[in-house]
């Protein structure tokens, strides 16, 4: 899927320095676990606002990235397994 491949390489330029490149954690907590991926099974709301709005630590990637690419990236996370 395109948008899943896009994501993956925006996951890549953004994401992986703290999640790590496939998701499973480094600084940041692990995106692949099955306990992360049940928080936004039934809808990407919670994931699109975090990827947008940031978190603890997390930096806020609303003004640097567009909304389809923060949506792209929502969907290659959800695509993560450990």
């Amino acid at each position: 899927d395109e948008l899943v491949a896009r994501g993956k390489e925006l996951f890549a330029n953004n994401c992986a320095r703290c999640h790590g490149a496939d998701g499973t954690g480094g600084k940041g907590p692990n995106l692949a676990s099955e306990k992360k991926q049940a928080k936004w099974k039934d809808s990407d709301e919670k994931l699109v606002k975090k990827i947008t709005n940031g978190g603890l630590f997390m930096p806020k990637f609303g003004k640097k990235l567009k909304p389809e690419e923060i949506q792209a990236i929502a969907d290659f996370v959800r695509t993560l397994k450990e």
